[in-house]
């Protein structure tokens, strides 16, 4: 089976609009990001809108301006319309994480847009739009459709490329590639010198039915730098926290007390910026409390 991953290149490189579809967790945001970076676009910017979270007219306002010229807080100039996502976007990507939001009258004017690439205006001059749009759902467009959620004519616009995402236990050849990417990233994030999995862990993860997902991933690799204590080793099984039949959970409920200290320090740590008399406060302990216990963990 051919990994999703090396999927996403040739998608990439086709520069049209795009629909990722996958149950909770299965990376969707991650996966947009990478289409960004593997894309033409990658020099612009990225930027990303929360469509499910947002009330009717935010999301509206923020995704495609006001046609009656709405102005920037504070601007000092007259006449002159707010950006908007799209035009913020300009050159580069818009990630539309979850379809929600929209009613279908907008979902249908914001389907022009992306088929004309211009936003029409109240004094009918319309300005011109160069983003590309990459949209996720966690619902099937099909059931959206049929219950009157989504409008046919914005999921047309959006389906230049449509990618089913599966389950990462459907996956299991992008586990190696998604691990290594969240081990870099943890690794930089609290400065442990890791780039490596050991073999027994990577076997575990290969095995391990990821109920949760590539979040489950992303929280097992952090997991483990955060409790691997030598730096310039591979991460091991017993550092990540997997049973070793590769069955169940992920194992919260195995770590020893010491080992649960010492994560909750290094994250509130990273949480405060480094600031003990934050991250005391946050853990309920005394300034020299928490001094006690970073000596006690060499931290």
């Amino acid at each position: 089976m051919r990994s999703l991953i090396v999927r996403l290149e040739g998608v990439a490189q086709r520069d049209g609009h795009v629909l990722l579809h996958g149950e909770r967790g299965v990376g969707k945001k991650l996966l947009a990001r990478w289409l960004h970076v593997l894309g033409k676009r990658r020099a612009g910017p990225l930027v990303m809108v929360r469509g499910g979270h947002c009330a009717v007219g935010l999301i509206e306002s923020t995704l495609l301006g006001h046609a009656n010229g709405t102005r920037m807080a504070g601007s000092q100039t007259t006449g002159e319309p707010a950006p908007n996502c799209l035009e913020l976007a300009s050159g580069g990507t818009l990630v539309l994480d979850g379809l929600g939001g929209l009613d279908a009258d907008q979902q249908i004017r914001l389907a022009e847009v992306l088929q004309t690439g211009r936003i029409p205006t109240a004094d009918g001059r319309a300005r011109s739009i160069d983003a590309r749009v990459i949209a996720t759902t966690h619902i099937n467009p099909a059931l959206c459709i049929a219950d009157g959620r989504l409008q046919p004519a914005l999921l047309q616009a959006l389906s230049s490329d449509r990618i089913d995402v599966a389950p990462l236990r459907e996956r299991p050849q992008d586990i190696p590639p998604l691990a290594m990417t969240f081990l870099s990233e943890q690794s930089g994030r609290y400065a442990k010198d890791i780039d490596a999995f050991e073999s027994d862990a990577m076997g575990a993860m290969l095995k391990h039915g990821w109920p949760g997902n590539v979040r489950e991933l992303q929280n097992a690799v952090e997991r483990g730098v955060l409790t691997a204590v030598g730096d310039g080793e591979g991460l091991r099984l017993s550092d990540i926290g997997l049973p070793q039949n590769g069955e169940g959970q992920f194992a919260f409920d195995e770590m020893k007390l010491n080992d649960v200290e010492r994560v909750l320090i290094q994250k509130s740590l990273v949480h405060h910026s480094g600031n003990v008399s934050r991250a005391a406060r946050s853990l309920g302990l005394s300034r020299s409390a928490l001094y006690r216990r970073l000596h006690r963990h060499n931290l």
